[in-house]
């Protein structure tokens, strides 16, 4: 299956191809093969922030991250915090089936929880970290 989604800045069509990712999951079984090609824009394109945060709001943060001079890191430990689909909440809806993750890296280093993201990855980072980023950029009380 293909989701048409948007890139390099998020849209209600990223939106709308993470809610139909989501969706198709719930048909996944252990007999199911999936293979998951993840590569850079992979955080623009799979979008579904986590209520109440809008689409909106992680636009403006991430601008706020990028024009920060935070790391691909950090920007995307605190990504990963605002969203229901990053930082391996996709790969915890595929946990019945069989996958298989091609990853091709744009970030130094080739952090799997990074790239994209993570969608399928465990997330090493918590909400105390997203927090401290922010906190160290002074953006805690610039974003929304």
């Amino acid at each position: 299956d293909v989701f048409p989604s948007s890139h390099p800045i998020p849209s209600e069509q990223s939106i709308e191809a993470s809610e139909l990712l989501l969706d198709w999951t719930k048909s996944v079984s252990e007999k199911t093969l999936v293979i998951f090609l993840l590569s850079g824009g992979a955080s623009a394109m799979l979008t579904l922030p986590a209520p109440p945060v809008t689409l909106k709001d992680k636009i403006i943060t991430t601008k706020l991250l990028l024009e920060s001079g935070a790391t691909i890191d950090e920007v995307n430990a605190v990504r990963k915090h605002l969203s229901l689909i990053k930082g391996g909440w996709l790969g915890k809806r595929l946990s019945r089936a069989r996958t298989i993750n091609l990853i091709l890296s744009d970030v130094v280093g080739n952090k799997l929880e990074s790239i994209g993201s993570g969608p399928t990855v465990p997330d090493p980072t918590t909400f105390k970290d997203a927090y401290n980023i922010l906190r160290r950029y002074e953006l805690w009380d610039k974003v929304p």
